[in-house]
Order: structure tokens, then C-alpha cells, then sequence
């Protein structure tokens, strides 16, 4: 699946304030180039098309770990 460049700018603006929250723990003269750095890897990532746009939600989750061995005896019901 191959995203627009709207797609992949919608994603940079939706982790952006995590970007944002991150930076403040460098060095301020640092905070744009590692800006830059983190942005680019997270369109290179894109293209790669190592994201997995498949995420189950959460009873998915649940249903899936309920099987689990170590944790179907916490279910039983």
C-alpha cells in the first residue's frame, strides 16, 4: 500500500507532539537537525512499508490473548 504525500504528512503532524516532547531532552542547539533526523526516518519507515497498518483493536486483542496458554486459565469462565 503505498501512501500520499497528505497521508504522510497527516501521520508527521499526529506524532509530532510526541516529537516535540522528545526534543526537549536534548540539547537546544541539537533540537533541530534531530527534528529533521527523526522526520525523515519516520517517512523512510513509510516507504518502507515497515508499519503494519493491520493493528488489532482491542477485543481483537483480547480474544487473541484469552488463547494464550498462560492466560486461558484467567478467562475461564
Amino acid at each position: 500500500m503505498q501512501l500520499s504525500e497528505k497521508d504522510i504528512d497527516f501521520i508527521i503532524h499526529r506524532v509530532q507532539p510526541k516529537i516535540s516532547a522528545s526534543l526537549l531532552q536534548t540539547h537546544p542547539s541539537s533540537r533541530e537537525d534531530l527534528e529533521q533526523d527523526l522526520k525523515e526516518m519516520i517517512v523512510q519507515k513509510i516507504k518502507e512499508e515497515k508499519i503494519d497498518s493491520n493493528v488489532p483493536g482491542f477485543f481483537e486483542h483480547l480474544n487473541k490473548i484469552k488463547n494464550l496458554p498462560q492466560i486461558k486459565n484467567e478467562f475461564k469462565e
